[in-house]
């Protein structure tokens, strides 16, 4: 029985409530064959631990569980949120669980996350969270987490863990009120009106101070992570239109070279000096404006500039706020000692919270497909 995805609640009866998603084999048979549920089944076990739910699974399926095909293990924020100390480690030591498996953390509950979990668009449930969990090479507003990664930065005296934030996002459908009605006293209603009536979302970052789950970023907020630890992928960014604050602008910004970033500790307060060249795509406009101009291509730069330098001062001063370096910059500090006594004698996580920032941000951008058009379009 292959596992593909494991969910951690806090349990009721037992300290936890461990939601085993396992594939059907006989259903993905073919392309087509099966969609949505149908390729997949839910497993829930009340245990005090991961791995006395695996051997309670083992007495209720026909098959023997594997977890050589996971590909995620989802926590609920409400067990992040205490700590996850002592329920990282049993996945890390498990042979069968591989180190690159994605980390999510649930603001609901991760088993009703996992029942959205319905593939659309591919037949394959694995196939399927692969793809979904690597949205993050293109979307440009999420990260990727790793078991692995995230075992290690707990570790760390030099930076702080991260895992991907998701929630179930509920949509309506056109059936009546008298349909949901019979659906709700159906059997099978609970699983059946969950996966309908949500999807799974992935929104941002669970930031953590060690093991605990401290704080949140979403949408916007998450761009300066990115952009601080060179992650960041093309992505459409709205700012006030230059000539009417009502309307909007759209831009496509992209990083093509590392962040600048400069350290120095003076008297317990870390210094930061971070420059960042960010390269801006004009999409469209939301008055008409002659890019022809220079002066108009830089006040549009401007407020690119200016947008982005606030949101990363306002990251900056969130991090600090939680007292978590989760990008990184502790990690400057090791070339400037000689030995691991003197860089030790820091005490990196208490003083980052002292931390000073100097932000620049330099926007290159081209609007040479809106001018192409203009000129195109006046030729006409």
């Amino acid at each position: 029985a292959y596992v593909i995805a494991i969910g951690v609640d806090k349990g009721t009866s037992k300290k936890l409530n461990v939601t085993f998603q396992i594939a059907i084999p006989v259903n993905i048979a073919g392309e087509g064959s099966s969609t949505g549920q149908e390729t997949s089944t839910l497993l829930s076990i009340e245990s005090d631990s991961v791995y006395g739910a695996v051997s309670l699974a083992n007495t209720q399926i026909s098959k023997e569980i594997n977890l050589s095909q996971n590909k995620m293990i989802v926590f609920s924020k409400e067990l992040s949120e205490d700590s996850l100390e002592g329920y990282i480690n049993p996945f890390v030591t498990n042979k069968e669980i591989r180190p690159r498996t994605s980390i999510v953390i649930s603001k609901s509950s991760a088993k009703d996350f996992l029942k959205t979990i319905t593939p659309i668009l591919e037949p394959n449930p694995a196939r399927y969270l692969d793809l979904m969990l690597s949205s993050h090479s293109y979307s440009g507003l999420n990260v990727g987490t790793e078991l692995v990664d995230f075992y290690w930065n707990v570790q760390s005296k030099y930076t702080e863990p991260i895992a991907k934030l998701a929630d179930t996002k509920a949509h309506q459908n056109n059936t009546s009120d008298s349909a949901n009605s019979e659906r709700k006293n159906a059997s099978d209603s609970e699983n059946s009106q969950i996966a309908e009536n949500s999807t799974p979302v992935f929104l941002g970052i669970a930031v953590f101070s060690g093991t605990k789950m401290v704080g949140e970023f979403i949408d916007e907020d998450v761009i300066p992570h990115l952009i601080l630890t060179n992650t960041l992928s093309p992505v459409n960014f709205e700012v006030e239109d230059i000539n009417d604050e009502s309307k909007t602008t759209i831009v496509m910004i992209s990083q093509k070279k590392r962040p600048q970033i400069e350290l120095e500790i003076n008297d317990s307060t870390p210094d930061i000096k971070i420059v960042s060249d960010i390269y801006a795509q004009l999409l469209t406009t939301g008055t008409p404006a002659n890019f022809f101009e220079a002066e108009t291509r830089y006040r549009l730069a401007k407020k690119i500039e200016n947008k982005l330098n606030y949101l990363i001062q306002n990251y900056l001063a969130k991090t600090t706020e939680f007292g978590t370096d989760i990008s990184g910059f502790g990690k400057l500090l090791k070339p400037q000692y000689l030995t691991l006594e003197e860089l030790e004698k820091i005490n990196w996580h208490e003083i980052y919270s002292n931390s000073v920032f100097d932000v620049t941000v330099n926007v290159n951008l081209d609007a040479s497909q809106i001018v192409s058009f203009t000129e195109e379009t006046e030729s006409k």
